[in-house]
């Protein structure tokens, strides 16, 4: 099929999302949102196997701003059979809406996106976002990457940290790798958490007491065990300090287990899914990220932007948030006594606190808001669309990973 006179039409854009979650579908729906419909036909098609409330909250928005929603039944496992229907499926709709870009996001969906673009015949250009690269976990995975990066226009990294990584991994040529930094709305944020913090008393925190709390998928991504052993070392040393999980996942029953089998159960809540993760950000004093490895960390840079001092794994993504000393404290990943050290430490200064709270409020405006990243995505359209550079990338200083306590 070939393509229709399109000199006086917008440029058509499809998103293409398998995972419907988390960070990789708060970026998405932060694109459908804020992409300027009078530059860009903006579609979507993405699979409603692993959809969070969130998302579809967004996707409605979107729909009513003009954004039009297809539907694809794609799987996170490699299933050859699914896999190849849903490639079929994508080529039929890059045919029959003849659409300028692609752009492919997390692994599943960026190598069916780019394949099936490749597939279509159409002269269609392609950009894809790992949102945190796979080839470290599964080998199969870097072979898909391999091949799929012969279709690739562009290669997005959401965080400099993880643009050097992608840079160092040689999918794509240097002149086709670009960082666009992930960002949030910071005022919409804060304007969810003035509606109203939670209400302390509801969970049973006495007054005077800390709390420490995190919000993700209970995954092995976000490595709760670690925090919750964490948790056993602050109350073992005495600092009167009570924990609270955000989120549901696989490891919920592992969880459960690892603070009863530790005697924790008045202290690490598991409170699940919320909707009012502002309101709870808004609440705690110290926001605590255990992670194995992040492209970006959204829920971090929320609490930042809420004034919140930060406790984090040094990994790709959340070493460029969190500047060690300055906005938050780093630790080890996978270090339950580095983690705990840095809580005690910020319990017994509240001054400290304060400080690395402000300082993170001012970094995530500065640096992680909203309208820069939708600015930014919309050049890069134009200069793989137009071959002209519209857009100057960010050349990574490289990760700066300490976790040392800082000097008092």
């Amino acid at each position: 099929m070939m393509r229709r006179e399109s000199v006086a039409t917008k440029p058509k854009v499809l998103q293409v999302l398998e995972s419907a979650s988390a960070g990789a579908g708060k970026h998405v729906i932060d694109l459908l949102l804020h992409l300027d419909l009078e530059r860009f036909d903006v579609s979507i098609a993405y699979s409603p196997l692993r959809i969070d409330a969130m998302f579809q909250r967004g996707l409605d928005h979107a729909r009513q701003r003009g954004v039009s929603v297809f539907v694809s039944p794609m799987v996170r496992s490699i299933s050859p059979g699914r896999d190849l229907a849903a490639l079929r499926q994508l080529v039929g709709l890059i045919r029959e809406h003849q659409f300028d870009i692609v752009h492919g996001h997390s692994s599943k969906g960026g190598f069916l996106a780019r394949t099936a673009a490749r597939l279509s015949g159409m002269p269609v250009k392609t950009a894809y976002t790992p949102h945190a690269i796979s080839i470290s976990i599964n080998r199969a995975y870097w072979v898909l990457e391999k091949i799929a990066a012969l279709s690739t226009d562009a290669m997005l990294a959401v965080s400099l940290s993880e643009y050097e990584e992608l840079r160092q991994y040689r999918l794509v040529p240097e002149s086709r790798l670009h960082c666009i930094r992930a960002a949030i709305d910071v005022d919409q944020i804060i304007a969810a958490a003035e509606a109203g913090r939670i209400d302390r008393t509801k969970l049973n925190v006495e007054p005077g007491t800390l709390l420490i709390g995190t919000v993700g998928r209970l995954a092995p991504q976000k490595d709760p065990l670690t925090l919750i052993r964490a948790a056993a070392v602050v109350r073992d040393r005495g600092v009167s300090a009570q924990f609270i999980w955000v989120g549901d996942g696989e490891l919920k029953s592992d969880a459960q287990q690892e603070i009863e089998r530790l005697g924790l159960g008045d202290t690490f809540q598991l409170l699940g899914y919320r909707s009012d993760v502002p309101q709870v950000l808004a609440g705690i004093d110290i926001f605590a990220l255990a992670s194995v490895y992040e492209s970006f960390g959204y829920v971090t840079c929320e609490a930042m932007a809420l004034a919140k001092p930060v406790v984090a794994s040094a990994v790709t993504g959340t070493t460029e948030l969190v500047q060690d000393g300055v906005t938050g404290l780093l630790f080890e990943p996978g270090n339950p006594q580095a983690l705990a050290d840095r809580i005690v430490y910020l319990a017994g200064d509240p001054t400290l606190r304060q400080r690395l709270g402000a300082a993170g409020h001012l970094r995530a405006k500065k640096e992680f808001d909203l309208p820069r990243m939708i600015s930014e995505m919309e050049a890069l359209y134009g200069e793989i669309l137009h071959g002209r550079r519209a857009y100057s990338s960010p050349k990574s200083p490289g990760a700066v990973r300490s976790g040392k306590l800082p000097q008092t």
